[in-house]
């Protein structure tokens, strides 16, 4: 019997094919439930500082954002100061986007951790439903816009922050808590279920101008305890507070 792939090690050890993903990973930083993870570090099509990111295949989940369009590819930052000198990709203007026919699923009991920078000052959506305005987005600096959250279409700002700022964070939005940079910044509540399927804002008018290093997405509703513990695992890879 052929006996090279008895060696489980090896198989975790080879690169030939980075954008196959042949570990089903449930957790992240620490942290199991994982449904979907978009990592900057994974699955491009390129690998050149400034390259046009055409497909981006996401480690856990299933999905492939893709964008066929040169003029509305984001680029690759390889070594992003913003995230301790690792990858980020960047959508540098509003026509930027990507879209997966898959994404990451929302149910009522949900996580989702971002480590994002918006570059500019207004409402911006990072990660938006297909069909409808359901978006998580960053509000920068805008005024009667604090920080990031949870937007619906049809009743508006359900949850949000309290921190208006463009620099890079980590953001941790569970069904009823945002915890940015470690910090416990508001308390609610979001009942949602739909599948966000497009990065950088595509079918929204505030589409994100900025950076996204991961985003990943945990089957259950973390206790703000839990929340800010992911939220330090996180911090040390990326150094941002």
């Amino acid at each position: 019997m052929f006996k090279g792939f008895q060696d489980t090690s090896a198989l975790q050890q080879f690169h030939g094919f980075p954008n196959v993903n042949m570990q089903q990973a449930t957790s992240a930083y620490g942290f199991s439930g994982v449904t979907f993870w978009l990592d900057a570090a994974y699955g491009l099509n390129t690998q050149t500082n400034l390259g046009a990111v055409s497909r981006w295949q996401a480690r856990v989940g299933g999905a492939i954002f893709l964008q066929t369009t040169a003029g509305n590819q984001p680029r690759l930052i390889l070594n992003d100061v913003n995230y301790n000198n690792l990858p980020s990709v960047e959508s540098v203007d509003n026509g930027r986007r990507m879209t997966s026919t898959i994404g990451a699923r929302i149910n009522n009991q949900f996580t989702i951790a971002c480590i994002t920078k918006v570059n500019t000052d207004s409402l911006r959506n990072f990660i938006v439903a297909d069909i409808n305005a359901n978006a998580i987005f960053d509000g920068g600096t805008n005024a009667g816009v604090n920080g990031c959250g949870y937007f619906d279409g049809t009743s508006g700002i359900i949850l949000q922050g309290t921190t208006e700022t463009t620099n890079p964070r980590i953001k941790i939005l569970t069904n009823n808590n945002v915890i940015v940079n470690g910090l416990l910044e508001n308390t609610g509540a979001i009942n949602r279920n739909v599948e966000l399927n497009q990065i950088f804002g595509a079918s929204v008018s505030n589409p994100y101008i900025g950076t996204i290093a991961e985003i990943i997405l945990y089957n259950y509703n973390m206790t703000s305890d839990e929340a800010i513990a992911l939220s330090n695992n996180i911090n040390q890879k990326y150094a941002i507070y």
